[in-house]
């Protein structure tokens, strides 16, 4: 049992409503996304004091690890994305944060 609830998301701006509602242990973040791009999400996560300190993890086919490196992501992990590798990113990466209810525990965003 992990100690964060997983919140899936389709788009750019539904992942930008999310971080912003949620408390977030941890983004998991597509680059190609079908309103925009992960590397915008990424950014305006970064310039936001409110979200700059949460971890995300970028994950595209292409191999853009120094890149994501480079605009503030924690890991990259490459598409096919191995399910033990996605584990250990997330583990290794989530930042404790203490939930606001029992019943709501932090947020694993996926976008």
């Amino acid at each position: 049992h992990l100690p964060f609830r997983v919140q899936g998301v389709a788009t750019a701006a539904e992942g930008l409503a999310s971080v912003a509602r949620e408390i977030s242990a941890l983004v998991v973040l597509d680059i190609g996304l079908p309103d925009g791009s992960g590397w915008d999400v990424l950014a305006a996560m970064k310039r936001d004091a409110a979200h700059a300190h949460v971890p995300v993890i970028v994950c595209t086919i292409e191999e853009e690890r120094s890149l994501a490196l480079a605009r503030g992501a924690c890991a990259f992990l490459p598409k096919p994305i191995d399910r033990e590798r996605m584990a250990e990113a997330i583990l290794r990466s989530a930042r404790p944060v203490t939930a606001t209810s029992p019943s709501k525990p932090p947020a694993l965003n996926v976008a």
